[in-house]
């Protein structure tokens, strides 16, 4: 289950993956972030979510929810940044 949403419209979010974006006019992406929620809170999870986005300048927001338990969302937050290019600090790879 993957839903995209901008950083204001994000609904609260249980315990999931997710990956910060910055979507210019034109539709192109860049992934500035993926990373976990770390909160049994959906609030506190939303909260930091955006707090992430707006500190990278982020403005769309996917959140990953297929992940059962934290050892789960820990592997699909490894596969999401080697997918997309990033290192486990969500720094881009050097080519």
């Amino acid at each position: 289950m993957h839903h995209v949403y901008s950083l204001i419209g994000c609904p609260q979010v249980p315990a999931a993956n997710y990956a910060l974006f910055v979507r210019d006019a034109d539709g192109t992406r860049k992934v500035l972030h993926v990373g976990r929620t770390t909160h049994d809170a959906q609030s506190l999870n939303l909260a930091e979510i955006r707090h992430r986005g707006a500190k990278l300048g982020a403005n769309e927001v996917h959140v990953h929810m297929l992940a059962r338990s934290e050892a789960e969302r820990g592997v699909i937050e490894m596969d999401l940044r080697t997918g997309l290019g990033l290192g486990p600090d969500s720094r881009p790879l050097s080519a």
